[in-house]
């Protein structure tokens, strides 16, 4: 069911790496890690479907906007702010 482990030095930097969880689990192809207090079992069917994978991602801009910085994890984030401020 898990495909990797990292901890949290692996994965974070910056000022708040501190605030981040300690342990992140990647799961296998087909596994989708999900936490819930409130159930007893390990294996459930929810009401929420789909997947985010590892592998995956995608970015929709609209025609204005010009990407000439190197793309990373953060990047939407400020693209979307960029947007809505101008």
């Amino acid at each position: 069911m898990i495909q990797s482990i990292f901890e949290r030095e692996e994965i974070y930097q910056g000022p708040y790496r501190k605030q981040g969880p300690d342990l992140i689990c990647v799961p296998r192809s087909g596994y989708d890690l999900k936490g819930n207090l409130r159930k007893e079992e390990v294996f459930t069917v929810d009401v929420f479907r789909g997947m985010h994978t590892w592998e995956d991602a995608v970015l929709l801009l609209p025609e204005q906007i010009k990407v000439d910085l190197p793309v990373n994890i953060e990047f939407p984030a400020k693209v979307i702010l960029n947007y809505f401020r101008a």
